[in-house]
């Protein structure tokens, strides 16, 4: 059956329910890389970017006709050109998990395939312009979460950085995959402490 936009959009939305107490990684790293002094409407615009670039870079990953708006034509084309360059295919793409041990949840972006690797690597892109300190325990969180959930593992999490105007992604691949998780679950346990609900589970530490 050939697929069409609507078709994903309703399987993406099906796909995205989060349960009731469960928390998102982002919101958990957020108590650590907060963003306090930055203009709400600047907040609200990076938000509204960063969503319709993964969409349209989400459809030219599996090959659908894509419209691009200008506004963000370079970022996609950033994404393109790295695309085309290193991926050999795609094994999911914004699919989001749900640890029902931690009570947490979080959408990956993609696993990939990168050319000559036999491996999974896990992608996540961003729009931002600088690197941001909790990219490094955002993807060992993800690939926590599918790891123990889907029993696959992930060889590799890459973070790639597009350029506004189109030119080379950076690449930013995070290699200390036991230290950044140690990280995240530390940072997890201190959120849930900071709630009095540290009775959910017991870090691995």
């Amino acid at each position: 059956m050939t697929q069409t936009i609507d078709n994903l959009k309703i399987e993406t939305d099906l796909d995205d329910i989060i349960p009731e107490g469960y928390i998102r990684v982002t919101e958990i790293l957020s108590e650590l890389y907060n963003y306090v002094g930055v203009d709400p409407y600047v907040l609200e615009n990076a938000k509204k970017r960063g969503t319709e670039v993964h969409r349209l870079c989400e459809l030219y990953s599996q090959n659908i006709f894509i419209n691009e708006n200008e506004e963000y034509r370079g970022y996609v084309n950033s994404f393109k050109n790295w695309f085309n360059t290193y991926v050999s295919s795609v094994y999911i793409t914004e699919e989001r998990i749900n640890h029902h041990e931690y009570k947490i949840t979080g959408k990956i972006d993609a696993l990939i395939y990168i050319k000559g690797d036999n491996a999974l690597t896990l992608l996540d892109i961003k729009t931002s312009k600088f690197h941001h300190g909790g990219w490094p325990l955002q993807t060992a969180a993800y690939k926590l979460l599918f790891e123990q959930c889907k029993k696959i593992p992930i060889a590799r999490r890459i973070v790639l950085q597009l350029d506004k105007e189109g030119g080379k992604a950076h690449i930013h691949e995070y290699l200390d995959h036991k230290k950044d998780e140690k990280k995240f679950l530390h940072a997890l346990w201190q959120y849930r402490i900071s709630r009095n609900e540290d009775h959910f589970f017991k870090i691995p530490l």
